[in-house]
């Protein structure tokens, strides 16, 4: 996997994470470092989810679809006594919906 390839997913994954609230300090952290790095990776401007969603030339913004997503498992898994873990969710998330299969 090249590394903008590893780059856009490791983003995508955060921005799943900030979306349903659960991105960490430290990595919003290292995000707000590398957003310079990151605009001119991508040849585009603002914070590093505008980044992201002019790199992915999103038409609209599917954080509100994420969140619904989100709550509809994490209420589904609670019916089950489990519980989702966010790392795991962004990672299936982005796979299913943002990443295709490079095979």
């Amino acid at each position: 996997m090249d590394a903008s390839r590893q780059i856009l997913i490791w983003l995508l994954e955060r921005y799943v994470l900030w979306a349903i609230g659960r991105l960490g300090a430290e990595d919003e952290a290292k995000l707000e470092v590398a957003c310079p790095k990151l605009r001119t990776l991508f040849h585009a401007e603002g914070s590093w989810q505008e980044v992201l969603r002019a790199a992915m030339q999103w038409d609209t913004d599917p954080a509100a679809e994420i969140i619904m997503i989100w709550k509809k498992n994490e209420e589904r898994a609670r019916q089950h006594g489990e519980v989702i873990d966010p790392d795991d969710f962004a990672r299936r998330f982005v796979g299913m919906n943002f990443v295709p299969d490079p095979h």
